[in-house]
């Protein structure tokens, strides 16, 4: 249960990759569920982020559990890097490096500009994603709200070939046959003009993923599970 939310948030997080043009500051949001009762699924949530932005390069951070988990994105290298850091469980932190590739997924969009949302200040409308995944077929949808007039020319490394930055994200999702809704909702955006390079720089003390226990790869589903 808990290997599969993460897997998720991290690809929530993810989307704060690739922006075109330039915009430099600091978007707060919160993953909540909806449509659950079950105590295992609402005990994760919410959870509150915090994404610093510059230019092509974006870094978002959040806190699961004790688990902290931060994700780097280098639109101009296409890269995406994850940080666990499990200080607190007396395990040290890990970063995994991995290229991005758009080949084995296709994304089509629906636009439906009459259903709009206020998000952050800014007026959006819905976007409806299908996700194919092109080895096996299999089609996942969430529903997206975007603005015309926050980041026109964003790139998604999830959602590709969407323009504009996702402000709310409502995805279904099934673990162990409890279905609930998934939704990620950014709450504040402000610019912020004195964020540098040297804020998107892996931590000091972060090892590479290849040295991590056993334990640590199966959170990220690179290790050996029971």
């Amino acid at each position: 249960m808990k290997k599969t939310c993460l897997l998720l948030l991290l690809s929530i997080f993810l989307l704060s990759s690739y922006a075109q043009k330039p915009f430099a500051g600091i978007i707060k949001s919160k993953t909540y569920v909806e449509n659950t009762t079950d105590a295992n699924i609402l005990s994760q949530f919410p959870i509150n982020a915090e994404t610093t932005v510059l230019n092509n390069k974006v870094k978002s951070e959040m806190v699961m559990q004790g688990l902290g988990i931060t994700t780097i994105s280098d639109g101009d290298k296409m890269l995406n890097t994850i940080i666990l850091d499990m200080t607190a469980f007396g395990m040290g932190s890990y970063y995994k490096t991995t290229p991005v590739d758009f080949s084995k997924t296709k994304v089509d969009f629906t636009m439906v500009k009459e259903d709009t949302k206020v998000i952050a200040g800014y007026t959006c409308y819905k976007v409806v994603a299908a996700i194919t995944n092109l080895e096996t077929d299999d089609v996942t949808t969430a529903n997206l709200y975007i603005s015309d007039d926050f980041m026109p020319t964003f790139i998604s490394t999830q959602y590709f070939g969407l323009k504009g930055y996702p402000l709310y994200t409502s995805s279904d999702m099934d673990t162990g046959g409890v279905t609930y809704t998934v939704i990620n909702e950014i709450t504040e955006i402000k610019a912020n003009k004195k964020i540098k390079d040297v804020d998107f720089l892996l931590p000091a003390s972060a090892l590479s993923f290849d040295e991590a226990p056993d334990e640590v790869k199966a959170m990220l589903g690179d290790g050996d599970e029971d």
